[in-house]
């Protein structure tokens, strides 16, 4: 029987498929952890640590996610309107402070697309084509509870990373969150930034 206990660093530092999926977003919306799950069953683990997944907050069940996408690593959460003026990538519990920049800057006529990219392992295994339909060429901005570590890979040489300087600060989600400026507001004005 395979086990692996997720939420350890190891399976986070390393990227494994396994941890990668179920590991960086406390309060993971409950659609989201299903197929997570369901993935790690198809990976052969038999055995879950479900107490990790919901950990540091809960976080607002996104209707209507692609969850397909899920299985190929990353996937458009919501598409811009228009001509993306750029894509906000996001994972986990994250997201949902990515949908809520994208409603703000759509009230201000910015085309925004939100990427959900809950594994980054299986996002790198999918062909250039699917990785630049779900990336896109507009400019890109990373928001994750972590440190920027691995992000330039998908924001590029002139893309913005939101997040923690590093790794061991330890406090509720909202403490952390406000501290570091993973918010809603620090999304918009990163975006309208460099915008011009």
């Amino acid at each position: 029987m395979k086990y692996r206990k997720l939420g350890s660093s190891d399976l986070m530092v390393s990227e494994i498929a396994l941890g990668s999926w179920l590991t960086y977003s406390g309060g993971i919306e409950k659609e989201r952890s299903f197929a997570c799950i369901k993935r790690a069953l198809d990976l052969g683990v038999t055995l879950i640590d479900t107490a990790n997944i919901y950990g540091r907050g809960a976080s607002e069940t996104l209707l209507g996610e692609a969850l397909s996408g899920i299985e190929r690593g990353s996937y458009v959460l919501a598409e811009a309107d228009g001509p993306r003026a750029a894509t906000i990538i996001a994972t986990g519990s994250e997201v949902s402070i990515a949908m809520e920049a994208r409603a703000a800057l759509a009230a201000e006529g910015h085309q925004i697309a939100v990427v959900s990219l809950p594994c980054w392992e299986l996002f790198a295994q999918q062909d250039d084509a699917y990785r630049a339909s779900v990336l896109g060429t507009a400019p890109r901005i990373g928001v994750e509870a972590a440190a920027s570590f691995g992000w330039e890979r998908w924001l590029g040489p002139d893309g913005i990373f939101i997040g923690m300087p590093g790794f061991g600060a330890s406090a509720p989600a909202e403490v952390l969150y406000k501290e570091f400026g993973i918010t809603a507001d620090a999304i918009v004005a990163a975006v309208k930034k460099k915008l011009g």
